[in-house]
Formats: structure tokens, sequence, C-alpha cells
């Protein structure tokens, strides 16, 4: 099972999606995971914290998915078609955070 960091990050995405960074307080985290806003500081120093997390999972995941690509591709098409796949794969599955890396990152200072 995910650890409580995890669930607080995950539960931040989804909000962070939804409601965009802006409108999404440190008390909506917590509530999401049953857990005082304030509880959420012993796994993360700020809410900004928890968007740059957020990012770098993004950017993880969907490195992941271009490296797996590229261990099948003996062609440069194919190679181009499994990127493609890749970050189309790794954008339905995970949509709310892909909106978060691609939405809310200009709110990192």
């Amino acid at each position: 099972p995910p650890n409580r960091r995890e669930l607080i990050l995950e539960a931040a995405i989804d909000l962070f999606g939804d409601q965009g960074y802006p409108a999404t307080g440190v008390d909506d985290i917590g509530k999401a995971v049953d857990v005082s806003g304030p509880a959420i500081y012993r796994h993360f120093s700020s809410k900004e914290e928890i968007l740059l997390e957020a990012i770098r999972l993004a950017a993880d995941e969907v490195q992941e998915a271009i490296e797996a690509a590229e261990r099948v591709a003996t062609e440069p098409r194919d190679l181009l078609e499994g990127y493609v796949r890749a970050y189309a794969r790794v954008a339905l599955e995970r949509s709310a955070l892909i909106s978060v890396w691609t939405s809310e990152a200009r709110h990192l200072s």
C-alpha cells in the first residue's frame, strides 16, 4: 500500500488537476487524506514542494514510458511512434498528473 506521503501527493495531484494549484489549500489536501492540514507539513515542507514533487513524478513517468519505447524500437519511425504512444498512454492513464505538469508548473517560484 502507498505510504502517507504518496497518498498526500496523489490527493494533491487530483485536487490541483480539478481546482488548480492556487485554489487548493493544504487543508483541502489534508481533508482528502483524512489528516489535518498542518499534518501535511510532516511530509512536505510546503504546498509548493508538493507541486514540485508532482511535476517530478510526471516527468519520471513520461521518461519511463519513453525509455520503454526505446527498448523495443528498431527504426527511427518506430521510435517516433513509440514516443507518441508512450506520452499518450501516460496522458490518458494519468490525466490529472499531466494537467498539473503542463498547467500548474508556472506557479513554482
